[in-house]
């Protein structure tokens, strides 16, 4: 992301076209989540804060601050950001606080004033969050840290877990910590916050990340017997394959109904022919598909706490959730399972709440 004081400018501006009027004061607390101003437009008086960041910890802090605000009644509260999901332009109008945004999108209710603009634009090129800790290797620091979410890490031990340095480590620690992601102990090591907050917001940044999938038909009469076919494959172990999706749920945490199989390979698309020939796959339309080669995204950090379940390699806990998060069939109850079954115990009580 930009420097703060370049977003800030844009926002000011943005909101003096918006009313016509000039915000009569700013001022930044602190770079990572934003600050506040003041806009004041005939007798009302909106009092606004600002989010910079995508991370869930801040926005709901924001949210907590500005229904403080809305309960006082003397002022307005109104969020800006350089851009709102849907899902959070909806959770702010369900609290009635209004927001406005950089893409475009707007909601403002005041005496006097009736403003909703929705918009499916991005915002103005510079806003791209970077070092965002979800990307592939930077996310090796979370899934390290997720294998024992109430633990205090010291960078080393994260280092020596992740295979990487302790060097690289410390600027992505720095970073969870701008984005209230951890938190420091007494003794100066690092622990995870919210873990579910983090959950959320990856789910959302693996959403826009493009995932190439290749689909078949293997000759087989039920998703069980593709399962057993899978699992006497040699191209399964000559090409690294590890499942995931409904399948690989279906070893970690069964709960729903599947008829597809899902399997990360690595080589993809050279190793197709390979694939093809042993498991006599055949092009398939989707609603004929039972077997999906998949192209990880999370090239180096997806086989982090992968595992042998029933004598097939699966993807780890939460490699499966975000997976299960973005598929379309019953993946979304799948993955709350999995959460409430595998993830949630590893944390405090109340951890699963809300999922």
């Amino acid at each position: 992301m930009k420097k703060p004081d370049f977003i800030e400018n844009h926002l000011k501006e943005h909101l003096a076209q918006l009313f016509s009027q000039t915000v009569l004061s700013w001022r930044f607390n602190d770079h990572a989540a934003g600050g506040n101003f003041e806009l004041r437009l005939g007798q009302n008086i909106f009092s606004g804060e600002v989010i910079l960041s995508r991370s869930s910890v801040h926005f709901n802090e924001k949210v907590r601050s500005l229904k403080a605000i809305a309960q006082g009644k003397k002022e307005i509260p109104l969020l800006a950001a350089p851009s709102l999901s849907p899902r959070r332009q909806e959770l702010l109008r369900n609290e009635r606080i209004s927001f406005v945004d950089l893409a475009g999108n707007a909601w403002i209710e005041a005496p006097g004033i009736s403003i909703d603009h929705r918009s499916s634009g991005s915002p103005p090129r510079g806003f791209r969050e970077v070092n965002s800790p979800f990307s592939d290797k930077s996310s090796l620091v979370l899934r390290v840290m997720m294998d024992a979410p109430e633990r205090d890490w010291g960078n080393n031990e994260i280092a020596a877990k992740a295979g990487v340095s302790a060097g690289w480590v410390s600027q992505i620690c720095h970073r969870l910590e701008d984005l209230r992601y951890a938190v420091r102990a007494k003794n100066r090591k690092l622990r995870l916050f919210r873990p579910q907050d983090i959950l959320q917001d990856w789910v959302e940044f693996y959403r826009q990340r493009k995932r190439e999938q290749y689909r078949f038909r293997l000759p087989a009469g039920s998703v069980e017997d593709v399962m057993k076919a899978l699992k006497k494959s040699g191209s399964l172990r000559e090409h690294k394959g590890l499942l995931s999706f409904q399948a690989g749920a279906s070893l970690a945490a069964p709960y729903a109904r599947f008829n597809e199989v899902h399997v990360y390979s690595d080589g993809l698309p050279a190793s197709i022919g390979d694939w093809k020939r042993e498991l006599r796959l055949e092009e398939a339309d989707p609603g004929e598909c039972n077997f999906v080669l998949a192209d990880p995204y999370y090239r180096v950090s997806g086989r982090h706490g992968s595992r042998e379940i029933e004598g097939f390699p699966v993807v780890s806990d939460v490699q499966l959730y975000l997976d299960l998060k973005l598929y379309p069939l019953r993946g979304g109850e799948q993955a709350d399972h999995l959460f409430r079954k595998r993830l949630a115990p590893k944390w405090r009580p109340g951890a699963a709440d809300g999922f």
